[in-house]
């Protein structure tokens, strides 16, 4: 069944997450600047990461749930994600390209479109996909996931840029485990009013804090270091 319906779950998991990244990073590129911000081989090159990263995630998470991960799980998953953002835009070939807040979100949409796609997968998997509540809340956690993961990949990014990456690192971080914090009760009961209910707060902290990063992280002055690395790119 899964197999038979990849086409779809990929769909309702990576459509949302190339539509906010082309809905947020395609003002910084050609046409609409002469000059593009980042290099799009590595936006798409990081999208491919990411996905692979968020599917591995998605399966010592699905292990962990089973032998009955509770709080402490939902913290360190949390942490380790971003943790994992942090050491990809350290690499020095990404952070010396400058932009990290471009390729920061790029990275965390994917991972969050990856997770998604597992978790559609595990759903489809139990047989209960059919079962229109449960995907309306699977779809509300897609668009909350995925919006959390590019604003906090693009947090960490921009905190390498200014040389303060553990401040990035740790408001990611805290933005991240309320997130997964208040999808606790979603995945934890049957469909209800509810579930539903933390699912949309989970939702609205998401559009929150993307709106932030968008108004004011992505088009941030960049460090004077940074432009002279970007023209290079180009």
């Amino acid at each position: 069944m899964v197999q038979f319906f990849f086409p779809l779950i990929a769909a309702l998991s990576f459509g949302p997450a190339l539509l906010m990244l082309y809905f947020s990073l395609s003002r910084y590129t050609w046409p609409k600047v002469e000059k593009a911000y980042f290099d799009d081989r590595w936006i798409f090159g990081l999208l491919a990461v990411g996905i692979i990263v968020g599917a591995v995630f998605v399966y010592f998470q699905d292990g962990a749930q089973a032998s009955g991960g509770g709080v402490l799980f939902v913290i360190l998953f949390s942490v380790i994600q971003q943790l994992v953002v942090l050491v990809v835009l350290n690499f020095p070939r990404v952070r010396l390209k400058g932009g990290g807040r471009f390729y920061g979100y790029s990275l965390g949409t994917s991972i969050a479109a990856g997770i998604a796609l597992g978790e559609y997968g595990i759903v489809f998997r139990g047989g209960s996909a059919f079962d229109y509540p449960t995907l309306a809340i699977l779809l509300v956690y897609t668009f909350g996931l995925e919006l959390m993961g590019g604003a906090t990949g693009s947090v960490i990014g921009h905190s390498i840029e200014t040389g303060d990456a553990a401040r990035g690192m740790t408001l990611s971080s805290a933005m991240l485990v309320v997130f997964n914090f208040l999808m606790i009760p979603v995945f934890s009961f049957r469909p209800s009013a509810l579930t539903f209910a933390f699912d949309s707060a989970a939702l609205l902290l998401s559009a929150v804090v993307y709106a932030w990063v968008y108004r004011a992280v992505l088009p941030a002055p960049f460090p004077s270091a940074k432009p002279e690395r970007r023209k290079r790119i180009m």
